[in-house]
């Protein structure tokens, strides 16, 4: 693998490995070592209570998987990831709205569900959907799971320090995770997901990704350092 340096993959698992795999496709050498992990909170939910279930992020999706065997309610999401992690948990009526909270928000409004939603949510949502929908649609959240700090390897940071050259970073917690994690040692470069993620990020910024997601952010990172 030709590329200059290690990419650091700092998000959460399954997605870090995901994104060490689309790594070395593209000809870079990851280093997958999380600053995040999720824990799954609830322990079951009732889906005979809900006429569809609404999806902030595909760690929500994993985590109804677990809560439930009942694939047969309709799924709503945020974006396209998230309905494709949907729909490998084997729900077969998704539909994404391939954007963000506020377009959740609305594809739920122009065709509301006859009875109300389950919102699997994670502890710290940035985006609130009871109150973008109040008044139009029924929205019960669901805190299904949570991300966790996560220590990375110590020795393994220290003794890979020379070797890293960008750090791929996805939210704000995640840059202050990873600024914890290298403790006295200088930031690497960043290539981040959205400007409030580069905002967090107090080292060199090499790139912003044009839309935040994984394929974006990927784009951003061959412009910025290419593999050689």
């Amino acid at each position: 693998m030709g590329a200059r340096g290690l990419i650091w993959v700092t998000r959460s698992e399954p997605g870090a490995t995901a994104t060490g795999q689309a790594l070395i496709r593209r000809g870079y050498a990851p280093l997958i070592d999380p600053v995040i992990e999720v824990v799954v909170r609830a322990a079951t939910v009732d889906l005979d209570r809900f006429a569809a279930v609404a999806l902030t992020s595909a760690h929500g999706a994993r985590a109804l998987a677990t809560l439930t065997s009942r694939r047969d309610r309709p799924v709503f999401t945020v974006g396209d990831a998230t309905a494709e992690a949907a729909r490998q948990a084997g729900f077969g009526d998704v539909r994404s709205a391939s954007a963000d909270g506020a377009a959740l928000a609305t594809i739920l409004s122009h065709a509301p569900p006859d009875g109300p939603v389950l919102w699997v949510r994670g502890r710290d949502a940035a985006f609130d959907l009871v109150s973008a929908l109040a008044g139009i649609v029924e929205v019960k959240p669901l805190v299904a799971y949570a991300a966790e700090p996560r220590r990375p390897d110590a020795a393994l940071l220290a003794a890979e320090e020379g070797r890293i050259a960008t750090v791929l970073i996805h939210s704000p917690r995640g840059a202050r995770l990873a600024v914890e994690a290298l403790g006295d040692r200088p930031c690497p470069p960043a290539v981040c997901l959205s400007d409030a993620a580069a905002d967090a990020w107090p080292g060199p910024i090499l790139a912003v990704a044009a839309t935040p997601d994984e394929p974006a952010l990927l784009d951003a990172l061959g412009k910025a350092r290419p593999p050689v």
